[in-house]
C-alpha cells in the first residue's frame, strides 16, 4: 500500500510539473512580440517648459516606429521626437506606441509647480538595534503641485523605512535612506543611517561608592593659538569607588583635550572643556581663544586682522619702516595708529580708523574708511579706488597734506590754525566748521568747500575751479593764485565771483599765447559796391537788423585797436570803460591789432587779467580774463567789440528781451532763474547793474538800458526744487546795446550739473555761435571722437551718427543738433571709458572752402562743462573749417585745450581720424573702389560674344584687379582705377556705335537684361534696344547703320521675346556686341489707357453728379473702343477729350485749395496730398483722394485737436462739414461744396509731430 501511495505521489508530481511548463510555453507563446518602455511614468513641468521623453525598444521592435500622442494637448504636446512642450496648468497622458501594433507604454505629465529641491532635517544617524526615529523631509517651493514624497532603504536588512520616514534599525550595519519626489522630477535627499549592536548593561554584584563632585582647578581661561595648558580635576568624595574622568572638548576646533586634562588652542574662538566621572557629575572650564588686539609688529597686526575675535586693535610702535593692512572686510573691527616713525598702506575697510602718531610722509587709504587724523602733521593719499571721510582734530594747529586721487566724501576741518595742502587728480569735499578761523588751505586739485568760517587760500595749478558755499558774507574767504572761484553765499541765496590775485611767491611761472579778434561798430550809410548783384541773404540780412532811417549800425574788423593785458588785483577791481585809463598809467600796450582785427599776445603768465581794448574815437572794452592752467595749447579770447562813440552816445533802449535756453533739450528754461546784467564784457564781478528774473517762458525783460557793452549771467537760485527738478550751472554772454540801431542779445544756454552717484558731473559739450543777422555761418557742428569700452578703436558722435551705445548703455549722444544758425548743439558723455575723447567743431556750411574766413564771422563759442565747473573756449580768428578745441582725459578728469584750425575737405565721418589714419582709410576706400570697378567692368563685358577680343579684355581686367591688394599707396590704386576707366570706355564705344532706322519707329530705349543659371550665378547679360510703336505690331523697313570704325548687320531672330538682333563689331578691338531687339506695340492705346485712369482717379475726389456721371461715361467709351484707334487721327482725337476733362477736374480741385488750419492749442503743422487708392489687390489704381494732414504734438489728443479745429478755403463761398470717415485709417471726412454746388471729399488724417 505504502508503494502504491508513493507511486501515486510521483505520478502526481510529474503530472503537476507538466501541467505547470505547458502553461508558461502557452504564455510565452500569447506574450508579444515587440515591447516599448519610456525613462519616466510620471514628470511635473512648469507651464511653458520643455521636457524629452524617451522610449527604449527590444530587439524585436528595433525597426518599428514610435508613435507619440498626448491625451490632452490643451495642457500639453509631444512632438513625434518624444519632445513635451508644456502648455498650461493641468494633467495628461503622453502614450508612446509602437506602430502597427498595440503595444504601447504610457507617461502621466503634470503642468504646475514641479518639486525644485528635497531636504531631510538630517544628514546622518546613529541608532542602536530595535530603535526607532522619523525623518522629516521638506520640499521646495511651499506648495508644490504634489508635494508628496517617497522613502526608500538601500538596506532594508540594516534598516526599514515607512512612507512617512519612520526608521527602524534592524541590525548592526551602514545603509542610505533616500527620500525622493513624487511628481518625477527626481529630486531627492539622502540620509546616512549607522546602526550599533545593542548594549548589554550588566548590573554590578556589588554596591559602588558614588562620585559626588568633580572640581577643576580653572573656570576659566584666554589663550592665544597654539598656547597650551594642563587641567587638573577633583573628585569627591575620596573613597569614591570610580574615580575615572573623562575629558571632553565642545569644540574641537578651537581647543583639544588629551586624556590627562592637558588642552591645547588650536583656533580662535570659544569652547567649554568638560571632566565628566563616570557617574555623570562633571565640572567645565570655558576657554576663549583669540589673538591680541594690542599689536606691535606687522605679524601681530595680520593676527589681529584675520580674528574674528579681536573688535579694537592698537597698533603701537616706534619702529621705522611701512606697515600694511591687507584687502580684507574688517569693517567689524576698529584701528588705532600709535606709529610715529612708519608710514600705513590700508587696503581694508574698518568700522573706524583713528590715526594719532604717524610719520610725516602718508597713510595710503585705498578701501573705504572713516579716518580721524589726529597727529599734528601728517599726509594722506586716497588711491584711485579708494574712498574717504577724514576728521581732523578738534584742537586744530595742524599741519595736514591730502592727496586724492580716488573719492573724499568729506574733510572735516573742526579745529582753528589748521594749514591744509590739498592735491591730486580727484575733486575734495571740504568743511570749515565754526571754529576753524585763521585756517588756510593750498588746492592743487578742485575743491568743494562748505564754511562757516573765513579763510585763506592759494590756488595753485589744478585749483582753479574751486568752488565754495558760505553761511554769511562774513564768511568770504581771500583768494591768492589763480582762477575765480564762485561762491554761494546761503544767507542771501547769491552767488558771487571771487578772482585769485596773482603773488610772486606762489612759483607760478606756466606761459601761454594769448589771442583774440577785435570788432568794432559803426553808423553808415548802407552803400553796396554793386546793387545789382546783392544776394538774398545779404538784402534779408540789411533789412532784418540793424538799420533804421538811412544809417544803419556795421560791424568790421578793427585795425590798429591797442591790447592791453592788465594783471588782475583788489585795486584795479573796479575798473571800467570810464576809469580804466587810471591804471594804464606808464603801461605799454601788448598789442596793436592787425588789418583783420586780429592780435596776438606771447609769453604771458598764466593768471587773471583785464583784457583792454581801445581805439581812437570808439568807447574802450574792459573784459575780465581768467587763464587756467590747464590751457597751455594757448587762450583764446573770442571777439572783442568796440562801440564808436557816435552808438555809445545813443539814448537807453526802452527794453531789451532776452532768451535762456537748456543746452541739454535746446528747450527755455522755467520761471525763476535769476538774471543779473553787468556794465563791461565777460564781467562776472562784484554788483549787478540790474537784476531780473526769467517768466515761464524762459525770457527776461531789462529796461532803460544805456547804450553799451554788458555782460548778462544767468543764475539758478530757485529754492525748493521738487525729486524731478534739475539743477543748472551759471552761464553768461555779452551783449552790446546801442538803440534803436543795434541790440545784439544772443540766447543764453545753461547746462544742467548731471552729477554722477560719485559727485563726478558727466561731462557736456555745448557749442553756440551767431545769428543770420550777424552773418554767421547757418550750420556749425559737433563732433566727438572717444574710447570705444570694447577697446576696439574709437567712436564717433556727429549729426551721421548721433548715439553711441555699448553693454546696453548709452555712452555718449549728440542729445541736440541744430542746422539753423546760433545753436545750441548738445552734446554728453554719459558713461567713460579709459582714454582720451577728442572734440572738434567743423564748419558745415563751409565745408567745401579751403581757407575759409567764417570762423572769425561766426562768434563760436563751445562750453565744456563737467558737474559744476565749466571751461569756455572761442574759436580762433583763423582761416579753415574746422577748429580742434580741447581734449578730455576720462582718467585724470582733465580738459586739455587744443585751439588748432585746419582745413577739413572730406567725408565728415572722418573727422578726428590722423593723417596717417585718414590716408589708410582712404586707400582701403580706393582699393574697394577698385574692385567694384573691375566687377562692374566684368559685368560689362558679358554683353560682347566670346572671342579673341574678348579673352584679351578680360586678362587685362585681371592683370588690374591682382594689383589691388599690394598697391601701397593711392598712387598706385589710382593707376588700377584709370586702367579700368580706360578699358570701360573703350566697350562704351564698341556697344554705342550704331543707329537703327524704320518708317513707324516712335522713340526707342536702351537697357540690358541680366540672366541668370540655376545657382543664381550671373551668366549673360544681354543688350536690349526697345523699340516703341503707336500702331501695329512690326517695323516697318528696318535698317542699321554703324559709326566709323564700326560694322553692324540686322538679323531677324527665332527667339519670342526678341524681333531682331544686331551684330555690332568694333573694327579696333574686334569686340561683338549682340543687341536684341524688342517691339513695344501699340503704344497709343497704352497711353490712352493711363490717361484714362488718370481721369478717373481726378473725377473720384468729387461726390458724382450728372456732370461727372457723363465725363465717366464718356473715358468708359474711349476705353471701350481702343481698338479701333488705328491712326495718328483717331489717337489725336481720342487724346483731345480725355486731356479737356482731365483739365477740368484738375482746375476745379484746385478752387478748393485751404488758406489756413487753426486749432486752440496742440497743431504742430498742417498741409494738404493726394492719395492714391488701389484696389484689394494692391495693384490696379482705382482712384485718389484728397487728404489734409495734421500734425498734433504729445500734449493734446487726437480727439482734442479734431474738436477745436477750423479752416478757410481760399475761395470764401465755399461751405464745409466734418462727418465720419468712410474710408479706413482717417479722423473725418470734410465735405465741401462750392457755389455751384460741387462737393469735394477731403479727408483729415492727424499724426504726432
Amino acid at each position: 500500500m505504502k508503494k502504491w501511495r508513493k507511486a501515486l505521489l510521483l505520478l502526481l508530481l510529474v503530472c503537476l510539473t507538466a501541467g505547470q511548463c505547458i502553461t508558461a510555453q502557452a504564455a510565452k507563446k500569447s506574450s508579444p512580440k515587440y515591447k516599448v518602455t519610456m525613462n519616466k511614468s510620471v514628470y511635473t513641468m512648469k507651464k511653458g517648459k520643455s521636457v524629452q521623453l524617451k522610449a527604449s525598444k527590444n530587439k524585436a521592435a528595433k525597426k518599428k516606429k514610435v508613435v507619440w500622442t498626448s491625451s490632452n494637448k490643451k495642457v500639453a504636446t509631444v512632438s513625434s521626437k518624444g519632445k513635451v512642450k508644456a502648455k498650461k496648468n493641468g494633467k495628461t497622458t503622453i502614450t508612446a506606441k509602437l506602430a502597427g501594433t498595440k503595444i504601447k507604454t504610457t507617461c502621466k505629465i503634470v503642468v504646475g509647480k514641479p518639486v525644485t529641491s528635497v531636504k531631510l532635517n538630517k544628514k546622518s544617524v546613529e541608532l542602536e538595534e530595535g530603535g526607532k526615529l522619523t525623518l522629516k523631509a521638506t520640499v521646495s517651493p511651499k506648495k508644490p503641485t504634489n508635494k508628496k514624497v517617497i522613502y526608500k532603504s538601500s538596506k532594508k536588512s540594516v534598516v526599514t523605512v515607512n512612507s512617512k520616514g519612520e526608521l527602524k534599525a534592524v541590525k548592526a550595519g551602514n545603509a542610505k535612506i533616500t527620500v525622493t519626489a513624487a511628481d518625477g522630477t527626481g529630486k531627492s535627499a539622502t540620509c546616512k543611517v549607522t546602526v550599533k549592536r545593542k548594549k548589554v548593561v550588566t548590573p554590578p554584584s556589588d554596591p559602588d561608592i558614588a562620585v559626588g563632585s568633580v572640581a577643576l582647578n580653572e573656570t576659566s581661561l584666554s589663550l592665544l593659538p597654539g598656547e597650551s595648558k594642563k587641567l587638573s580635576a577633583t573628585v569627591k568624595p575620596d573613597n569614591a569607588t570610580n574615580k575615572t574622568i573623562t575629558w571632553k572638548s565642545s569644540a574641537p576646533a578651537v581647543v583639544t583635550v588629551s586624556n590627562d586634562g592637558t588642552i591645547k588652542a588650536v583656533g580662535e574662538g570659544t569652547a567649554n572643556i568638560t571632566a565628566s566621572a563616570s557617574n555623570g557629575k562633571s565640572a567645565a572650564c570655558s576657554v576663549k581663544v583669540a589673538y591680541k588686539g594690542d599689536v606691535t609688529n606687522q605679524t601681530e597686526l595680520n593676527q589681529a586682522l584675520s580674528s574674528k575675535m579681536v573688535s579694537s586693535i592698537v597698533y603701537t610702535s616706534n619702529a621705522a619702516g611701512q606697515i600694511v593692512i591687507p584687502e580684507g572686510d574688517y569693517s567689524s573691527k576698529t584701528l588705532e595708529i600709535n606709529a610715529p616713525n612708519a608710514d600705513v598702506d590700508n587696503n581694508g575697510k574698518f568700522k573706524q580708523v583713528t590715526i594719532n602718531a604717524i610719520a610725516q610722509n602718508t597713510y595710503v587709504e585705498n578701501s573705504l574708511n572713516v579716518v580721524y587724523f589726529n597727529a599734528s602733521k601728517g599726509r594722506i593719499v586716497v588711491g584711485r579706488n579708494g574712498s574717504a571721510t577724514i576728521n581732523l582734530s578738534n584742537s586744530g594747529n595742524q599741519q595736514f597734506t591730502l592727496e586724492n586721487n580716488g573719492y573724499v566724501k568729506d574733510l572735516n576741518v573742526p579745529g582753528r590754525n589748521t594749514a591744509l595742502n590739498i592735491k591730486g587728480t580727484e575733486y575734495v569735499n571740504v568743511t570749515l566748521g565754526a571754529q576753524a578761523a585763521d585756517s588756510s588751505i593750498v588746492a592743487e586739485t578742485e575743491l568743494r568747500i562748505m564754511a562757516s568760517v573765513s579763510w585763506d587760500m592759494t590756488i595753485l595749478p589744478g585749483g582753479e575751479h574751486t568752488r565754495a558755499n558760505i553761511d554769511n558774507k562774513s564768511c568770504m574767504p581771500s583768494i591768492w593764485g589763480l582762477g575765480c572761484i564762485s561762491v554761494t553765499i546761503i544767507s542771501d541765496n547769491d552767488v558771487v565771483n571771487i578772482p585769485a590775485e596773482m603773488k610772486e611767491d606762489l612759483g607760478i611761472s606756466q606761459k601761454v599765447n594769448v589771442s583774440g579778434n577785435v570788432n568794432e561798430y559803426n553808423l553808415k550809410e548802407p552803400e553796396p559796391e554793386n546793387p545789382d548783384i546783392v544776394t538774398p541773404e545779404e538784402a534779408e540780412r540789411a533789412s532784418e537788423s540793424e538799420s533804421t532811417g538811412e544809417k544803419q549800425a556795421v560791424e568790421e574788423a578793427s585795425a590798429n585797436a591797442k591790447i592791453y593785458l592788465l594783471p588782475y588785483s583788489n585795486g584795479n577791481r573796479g575798473i571800467n570803460e570810464e576809469n580804466y585809463k587810471t591804471f594804464l598809467q606808464g603801461i605799454e600796450s601788448s598789442a596793436v591789432t592787425d588789418g583783420m582785427g586780429s592780435f596776438r599776445i606771447e609769453n604771458a603768465t598764466v593768471g587773471n587779467y583785464w583784457l583792454i581794448a581801445e581805439k581812437e574815437g570808439y568807447q574802450a572794452n574792459v573784459k575780465n580774463v581768467v587763464i587756467t592752467s590747464n590751457q597751455a595749447e594757448g587762450y583764446a579770447c573770442g571777439t572783442t567789440i568796440l562801440l564808436s562813440n557816435e552808438l555809445a552816445a545813443r539814448e537807453p533802449a526802452p527794453s531789451i528781451t532776452g532768451l535762456v535756453r537748456i543746452g541739454l533739450t535746446a528747450q527755455p528754461v522755467s520761471a525763476g532763474f535769476q538774471v543779473k546784467l553787468r556794465k563791461g564784457a565777460g564781467n562776472v564781478l562784484g554788483e549787478a547793474f540790474m537784476t531780473t528774473e526769467t517768466d515761464a517762458e524762459g525770457k527776461y525783460q531789462f529796461n532803460n538800458v544805456p547804450a553799451g557793452i554788458y555782460t548778462v549771467e544767468v543764475l539758478d537760485l530757485r529754492q525748493n526744487l521738487t525729486g524731478g527738478e534739475e539743477r543748472y550751472n551759471s552761464s553768461s554772454v555779452d551783449i552790446v546795446v546801442a538803440y534803436p540801431y543795434l541790440i545784439t542779445l544772443p540766447e543764453c544756454v545753461v547746462d544742467q550739473k548731471m552729477e554722477t552717484v560719485t559727485g563726478r558731473g558727466r561731462v557736456q559739450f555745448t557749442l553756440t555761435w551767431g545769428t543770420e543777422a550777424s552773418g554767421a555761418s547757418a550750420d556749425i557742428d559737433s563732433h566727438l571722437v572717444g574710447p570705444r569700452a570694447d577697446g576696439d578703436g574709437e567712436f564717433h558722435v556727429y549729426y551721421g551718427d548721433e548715439s553711441y551705445y555699448a553693454n546696453g548703455k548709452k555712452m555718449a549722444d549728440l542729445d541736440v543738433d541744430d542746422t539753423d544758425y546760433e545753436g545750441p548743439e548738445h552734446t554728453t558723455i554719459y558713461e567713460e571709458t579709459d582714454g582720451v575723447y577728442r572734440f572738434y567743431i567743423h564748419n558745415f556750411s563751409q565745408r567745401e572752402t579751403v581757407d575759409s574766413e567764417m570762423f572769425g564771422k561766426s562768434s563760436i563759442r563751445v562750453r565744456v562743462t563737467i558737474g559744476s565747473n565749466s571751461y569756455v573756449y572761442h574759436c580762433p580768428n583763423q582761416k579753415g573749417n574746422l577748429w580742434y578745441v580741447c581734449d578730455y582725459d576720462s582718467r585724470t578728469h582733465t580738459i586739455i585745450p587744443k585751439n588748432i584750425v585746419s582745413n577739413f575737405i572730406g567725408n565728415t565721418g572722418d573727422i578726428g581720424l590722423s593723417e596717417e589714419e585718414l590716408n589708410a582709410k582712404y586707400l582701403e576706400r580706393k582699393k574697394s573702389e577698385a574692385l567694384e570697378n573691375a566687377a562692374s567692368v566684368k559685368r560689362y563685358l558679358l554683353r560682347f560674344s566670346d572671342n579673341a577680343a574678348k579673352t584679351e579684355v578680360a586678362a587685362q581686367i585681371a592683370a588690374l584687379e591682382s594689383q589691388v591688394e599690394s598697391a601701397a599707396n593711392l598712387d598706385a590704386i589710382g593707376a588700377v582705377i584709370n586702367g579700368l576707366q580706360q578699358i570701360q570706355k573703350t566697350l562704351n564705344n564698341a556697344i554705342s556705335s550704331f543707329y537703327l532706322k524704320a518708317d513707324n519707329l516712335i522713340e526707342y530705349s536702351r537697357d540690358v537684361v541680366n540672366e541668370y543659371d540655376e545657382d543664381d550665378n550671373l551668366t549673360r547679360v544681354r543688350s536690349v534696344m526697345r523699340c516703341s510703336l503707336n500702331f501695329g505690331e512690326e517695323l516697318a523697313n528696318p535698317s542699321v547703320e554703324a559709326y566709323e570704325g564700326s560694322t553692324a548687320v540686322l538679323e531677324a531672330t527665332a527667339e519670342t521675346e526678341y524681333a531682331y538682333v544686331i551684330h555690332v563689331t568694333d573694327t579696333a578691338t574686334g569686340l561683338v556686341c549682340d543687341v536684341w531687339v524688342q517691339i513695344l506695340a501699340n503704344q497709343a492705346q497704352v497711353e490712352l489707357s493711363n490717361l484714362a485712369q488718370n481721369c478717373s482717379n481726378w473725377m473720384s475726389l468729387f461726390v458724382e453728379n450728372s456732370e461727372i456721371t457723363a465725363d465717366k461715361a464718356a473715358v468708359d467709351g474711349i476705353i471701350t473702343n481702343l481698338d479701333q484707334i488705328t491712326n495718328t487721327e483717331s489717337y489725336q482725337t481720342a487724346s483731345g477729350s480725355l486731356y479737356e476733362i482731365l483739365y477740368k477736374y484738375q482746375e476745379l480741385s484746385n478752387a478748393f485749395s485751404i488758406d489756413t488750419v487753426t486749432a486752440d492749442a496742440g497743431l504742430e503743422d498742417w498741409w494738404t496730398t493726394q492719395e492714391i487708392v488701389y484696389d484689394e489687390s494692391e495693384e490696379n489704381e482705382i482712384g485718389k483722394r484728397a487728404v489734409l494732414r495734421i500734425e498734433r504734438n504729445e500734449d493734446v489728443t487726437e480727439e482734442e485737436i479734431l474738436s477745436k479745429l477750423s479752416f478757410v478755403f481760399e475761395d470764401t463761398s465755399i461751405t464745409a462739414e466734418i462727418t465720419d470717415s468712410d474710408a479706413e485709417g482717417y479722423a473725418k471726412l470734410i465735405k465741401a461744396t462750392n457755389a455751384d454746388g460741387v462737393v469735394k471729399k477731403i479727408y483729415i488724417k492727424v499724426t504726432v509731430w
